[in-house]
């Protein structure tokens, strides 16, 4: 954060027995568990907390994603509301941000950022920055209940940073991606690919509600096709990404 304070979000989840799974892929729902959220203020060597976040939501959430300060001073937590694991979804399912007006102690309100629940298809792995004219842009991976499949990466732009327009194609075969604003308008993109194996990195150019893809080239070409960008941080000159394995629809 601006103030020099590290936030660190988790979830933690009570599983009935040692065999228990929290996603279930039958249903494509997982086991509601705690938001907690912990602070350091001297670069991670200490920690408070961790403390419970009690969001206006009822359903499971995914947690995949960094805390985001906005220049305005909001905490954004970008997050995936997941059906429950007997498949019902009282929320629905869709990507939203949850958001805080006082640093993290309360997080009553949330952004409706991508939705595409009618249509068959949840959002995972929802990434979410500010860019420097204060739009906010958001892309989401789309897995479709029937068919088991991934779909075109799409973003949505919010001009206002309360209310975000129709998602929109941004014609990367890409599943989780994660974003980081070079300045002007230029973006990079680390996505993985669900039409080859490794990880891709994607020189974007966002010309007002637009997406431009400008350049690609592969970070990473090793086998496993189900590794996943974790984050990715830096600047114009230098980018670092961290990334994982994973397990599919995960």
């Amino acid at each position: 954060m601006r103030d020099g304070t590290i936030v660190a979000m988790g979830a933690r989840r009570y599983l009935q027995n040692e065999v228990e799974d929290v996603f279930d892929r039958s249903t494509f729902g997982a086991v509601r568990g705690e938001l907690i959220l912990l602070r350091s203020h001297d670069e991670g060597h200490t920690w408070l907390g961790p403390t419970v976040v009690e969001p206006p939501l009822s359903n499971p959430l995914e947690t995949c994603h960094a805390v985001v300060e906005l220049a305005d001073g909001r905490w954004l937590m970008p997050t995936s509301i997941l059906r429950n694991r007997d498949g019902s979804a009282p929320d629905g399912v869709r990507a939203v941000a949850l958001v805080s007006e006082d640093r993290g102690q309360t997080w009553n309100r949330l952004l409706d950022l991508l939705d595409s629940y009618e249509q068959g298809l949840t959002r995972f792995e929802v990434s979410l920055i500010q860019l420097p004219d204060q739009c906010l842009l958001a892309a989401s991976w789309a897995f479709e209940f029937k068919s088991g499949g991934s779909h075109v990466l799409r973003y949505s732009i919010s001009k206002d940073g309360q209310s975000f327009g129709l998602a929109r194609s941004t014609e990367l075969n890409a599943e989780t991606s994660k974003l980081l604003s070079l300045g002007e308008d230029r973006v990079l993109v680390v996505s993985r690919r669900f039409d080859k194996p490794g990880l891709r990195a994607t020189l974007v150019r966002i010309d007002g509600n637009t997406w431009v893809n400008m350049e690609e080239i592969p970070l990473w070409q090793g086998p496993d096709q189900n590794v996943r960008p974790a984050c990715i941080s830096g600047r114009t000159e230098c980018a670092a990404v961290r990334f994982s394995p994973a397990t599919p629809a995960s």
